[in-house]
C-alpha cells in the first residue's frame, strides 16, 4: 500500500520521538512518497532557526534513509495532497485536511497522544 506524507509528519520523529517509518510498516505500507514542495517546505524550515530547525533537517535526514520517493508537485501542498488521496492514504497532523479527509471517505494516519499513528477512513 501507498502513504503520502505531509511536511509536519517529517517533524514528528523529532518533536516526539514518534518513529512513524516503523509504524507506517506495521500498518502495511510499504511504498512511502511525499511531495516536491513537501522536500522545499522542509529545507525552508530547516535553514531557519528555532525548535522546528532541528526537526526538520532530521526529517530530510529520514527522507533520504527510508528512501522515500518524490513526486513533483506545484502550487499549494494540502491541496495537492487531498488530490492525490484517492490514489494514496495521507499521513499528516493538519487538522482541517484530516477533517476534509475523513469527511470524504478517504484513508487518513495521524499521530495520536504525540506517540501512536492512528488510522481512519
Amino acid at each position: 500500500m501507498k502513504v503520502l506524507i505531509d511536511t509536519n509528519m517529517f517533524l514528528v520523529p523529532e518533536k516526539f520521538k514518534a518513529d512513524i517509518f516503523s509504524q507506517l510498516k506495521g500498518f502495511g505500507y510499504t511504498k512511502i512518497f511525499t511531495l516536491s514542495r513537501v522536500l522545499e517546505e522542509l529545507k525552508k524550515i530547516s535553514e531557519k532557526r528555532g525548535k522546528n530547525a532541528k526537526a526538520a533537517k532530521i526529517g530530510l535526514i529520514l527522507i533520504e534513509k527510508y528512501c522515500v520517493e518524490i513526486l513533483e508537485s506545484s502550487g499549494h501542498v494540502d491541496r495537492s495532497l487531498f488530490n492525490l488521496s484517492e490514489e494514496y492514504a495521507i499521513c499528516t497532523q493538519d487538522k482541517a485536511l484530516i477533517k476534509q479527509l475523513v469527511e470524504n471517505r478517504r484513508r487518513v494516519l495521524f499521530l495520536k497522544q504525540k506517540k501512536y499513528l492512528v488510522e481512519e477512513f
